[in-house]
Formats: C-alpha cells, structure tokens, sequence
C-alpha cells in the first residue's frame, strides 16, 4: 500500500496514526506494520535503518470454553438423552482440542453410553460441539445417579472458571415394594362351637407403593366364614355365611404402610378336643418384590372341650362293660313287695 503524506512549510515533523482493528479471532501471532519512506522532490531519504519504521499488533484475544447440559434430568427409559453441549467464546486461527472426563454415580458402560475423550473446535470456528450421554434402561431399583462432564485445560483456550463443568441426572424408573403376610389367632386354643378371630395384616415395606395387590385368606377345612372387617381402599369378595371356603381382596394401589384384615370363622360344635384347624393365605402384585419369601403364611388352631373319644375296649373290657351297666340297672329296679 502506498500513502502519501505532506509537511507544512517551516515545519519538520508531521504525525501518521496507523490503528489496528479489533477482531475476535484468538490464537492470532503478533502482527508488523511497516512504513518506509520513499524517494521523492525536495527531499532525500536517510539511509537505512532511517527509512523506514516498524510498528507490532499484539492479539488481545483468548478462547474461552463452558460447558452446559440440557436437559438436566433425563429417566433410565433410555428414550431421552443427556445432551452436554461446549462452547467456545472466541474462534481461534487454529484448531482448538478440550479434552473430558467423566465422573458422578453413574458407570459408563453399565448405566450410560456416550462417552468420547475430547471435543474438537476447526479452525476459525465457534460452532458448538456436544457430547450426548445415552442411559441404560434396567430393572434394578436404585437411587438417582449423575454424570459429570469436566473440561480438562489444554492449549491455544481457557476453561471459564464457572462452567467447567456440568452435572446431568438420570433419574430411576423402576418401582419395588417389599410385601409382607401375616396371621395371627385369637382364642387360641378355642373351645368346639366356639369363633376364631383371624387378624391379617399386609405389609408394605416400600419404597414405592404397589400396584393391583391381591390378598387371599382360606377359612379352615371344617370350619365356616362368618364376617369380614376389611380396610379402605380394598375389594373383597367373601363366600356366604355359614359356608367354608375362602377370602379374597383387591386393591389397584397399596401404599407403603400396613392394611389389616378380621375374618371371623365358626368351629363346628361336634369338632373333638384336639382338633387343630389350619388356616393359610398369601399376598401377590406384579410389583417387583425384593423379599417374596414372607408373602404367605399359616397358622394352626387347637379345639378344647369338645367330646371326648371312648377308648377301645378289648373282649374282656367290653364284658365288664356290659356287667357293670346290668349291675347299675338292677341296683335302681324297686324289689316287688310281696
């Protein structure tokens, strides 16, 4: 580029102002701007290094990368991802190479897919790169997890002290309720004729409720149903009274809590001393249970005071028997008066 530039008369100097333009390119090396006087009338050029001066543009630019995450929370469904996304604040002249780590409660491999070493920005470019972070779906009941991307440093950028780092969630979509069946008795033992009050209790331990829960009870053989007192939220279906059989109810959702059952049954009156009545029942939910081996239950109870079986007799037992009883039968007939 040639420029010309006058001095006044009587003058000997005269000011030329070069100004750099700023730009937002960083990585740029330091830049010259050269002015060398040229020959000319009126006038003779000093030798070098007089003819000419040079002037140097430092860069003022820097390329700073963050790093954000959207959505912050995603489910284990595997349908929505995590997606990391970094940015720089300057393009640079040259390649800009950020590498990452990835740390949090989660494991790569095992609860997510996605992870890559580093993220690469062109030269001249400030085109947003991401890292998407794809969750494993599974059937374990377990807490929340996170990934943590971090922006290592390296060369030709800065990391902003503020978003270095982001934290996404994948939440858990597996429910389990730990179920619970129990029987208890009262009186026990019973006298023949007498009522059984059976006290069932379903438990639900948590952590989630749970859903379409079925409880069954069955009255003992021999002995027959006579009332059912069933808590809120239940169904039940029970067979008529004075009639054996069995106990069912129903409810769609069972929070985490107790819900407890009283079915009084009837002993018959001919039933002998001895006699022990077994009752049983379970619980069932398509809820995942972690413990089923508690869900059923029995329990067994003894009749007293009924009527009392007559041993066996041998020949000369039952002699003595029928003697005994024609001695007794005599003894009571008045004797005639004569």
């Amino acid at each position: 580029m040639r420029l010309r530039r006058s001095i006044p008369a009587n003058q000997t100097t005269e000011n030329m102002v070069v100004a750099a333009i700023d730009d937002a390119l960083a990585g740029e090396p330091d830049e010259t701007v050269v002015i060398t006087l040229a020959a000319g009338t009126g006038y003779t050029v000093a030798g070098a290094p007089g003819d000419s001066v040079t002037g140097t543009i430092q860069d003022n630019d820097s390329a700073e990368v963050s790093i954000a995450v959207a959505p912050a929370s995603v489910q284990e469904d595997d349908v929505t991802s995590l997606t990391y996304t970094v940015s720089v604040t300057n393009a640079s002249v040259n390649p800009i190479t950020v590498p990452l780590t990835f740390s949090g409660s989660a494991t790569s491999g095992v609860d997510y897919t996605g992870t890559q070493a580093s993220v690469t920005f062109p030269a001249n470019s400030a085109a947003a790169q991401t890292v998407v972070i794809d969750p494993t779906a599974d059937a374990t009941v377990e807490a929340d997890e996170t990934v943590i991307v971090t922006l290592e440093a390296g060369a030709g950028y800065a990391v902003n002290a503020g978003s270095g780092s982001a934290i996404g969630s994948i939440t858990n979509d597996d429910v389990s309720a730990d179920l619970s069946y129990t029987i208890t008795d009262s009186p026990d033992p019973v006298n023949t004729g007498g009522q059984v009050t059976y006290t069932v209790t379903v438990n639900n331990a948590g952590p989630t409720p749970a859903g379409n829960v079925q409880m069954s009870f069955q009255i003992p053989a021999g002995m027959t149903f006579v009332s059912l007192a069933a808590p809120g939220g239940w169904t039940c279906t029970t067979v008529p009274v004075g009639s054996g059989g069995g106990v069912g109810c129903f409810s769609a959702s069972v929070a985490v809590g107790t819900s407890v059952f009283s079915i009084v049954a009837a002993v018959p009156p001919t039933s002998p001393a001895g006699t022990v009545f077994s009752a049983s029942g379970d619980v069932t939910s398509p809820t995942f249970d972690p413990a089923p081996g508690n869900n059923a239950a029995a329990i067994g109870t003894t009749v007293v005071g009924g009527p009392q079986a007559i041993p066996g007799l041998d020949p000369f037992g039952r002699l003595m028997l029928v003697l005994g009883m024609l001695l007794l039968v005599a003894w009571r007939v008045p004797t005639p008066a004569l």
